[in-house]
């Protein structure tokens, strides 16, 4: 049951053309919304700026990274393919660390490896409108030049009403929500308080440590881990671990 939905901002050519004129441009994707929201871009603008070779990538997680090889692998036939490798495309070191900390963390390791002169580095970031700042100022505190690519924005889908009265009569444990980021599970649990749900007849589900701490804060005691693919729930749903 989606609760956003993404709506396309305008492309802006003259920011394509910026990123693509750089001495040493990145290209970061925020979110697997971003990855789709920058392919429409490139259509729109003509400017396709993974055909070439010299604009380097990263990405929040292996989420994103998977989106963005699933957009390769949908492209390689097309008249603009995409020329991409997993190995090519800097992520966070570990799944719980796949946000914008982790990813500024992942830049300085390999700013200390490559002896990366920042004050050189352009990145574009792909991102939603609203976004938290985190990864603009990071990388603007170490010298680099940013540019803020808001390719889309988020737009809230209101669910039916069947839906509440389906959750309202569940038993305990019968049904399962998976929590895909923190702003939607402080939303889920407003949404679950307004319609006068009880917050633990539901088994509440999330894959990544951040938005669990986020439920906790927001009153809910057990959390379920769960694995997420790149478009849907591997079939080993749960993963058991101790700290969880």
């Amino acid at each position: 049951m989606p609760m956003q939905h993404l709506e396309l901002l305008p492309a802006d050519a003259a920011l394509l053309a910026e990123l693509k004129s750089a001495a040493c441009p990145w290209l970061v994707f925020t979110s697997p919304g971003s990855v789709r929201a920058f392919a429409q871009w490139s259509e729109h603008t003509g400017l396709h700026l993974l055909q070439e070779t010299g604009v380097r990538l990263a990405a929040v997680g292996a989420g994103t990274r998977d989106q963005l090889l699933s957009e390769v692998a949908h492209r390689a036939s097309g008249p603009h393919p995409w020329r991409v490798l997993a190995a090519q495309v800097l992520i966070a070191d570990e799944a719980d660390r796949a946000d914008a900390q982790g990813l500024l963390a992942a830049f300085d390791a390999l700013a200390q490896q490559e002896g990366l002169d920042w004050h050189c580095q352009t990145l574009l970031l792909a991102e939603a409108e609203g976004n938290r700042p985190i990864l603009r100022e990071g990388f603007a505190r170490r010298g680099a030049r940013v540019l803020s690519g808001r390719m889309y924005r988020r737009v809230d889908v209101q669910w039916p009403e069947s839906v509440w009265s389906e959750l309202a009569a569940a038993k305990p444990g019968e049904i399962g929500l998976v929590v895909s980021s923190s702003a939607l599970a402080r939303r889920l649990v407003e949404l679950f308080r307004a319609h006068g749900l009880v917050l633990t007849q539901t088994i509440w589900c999330t894959h990544h440590a951040l938005i669990a701490e986020q439920l906790k804060a927001l009153g809910i005691g057990m959390i379920r881990r769960v694995r997420l693919g790149a478009d849907v729930l591997e079939r080993d749903l749960f993963e058991h671990e101790i700290n969880w």
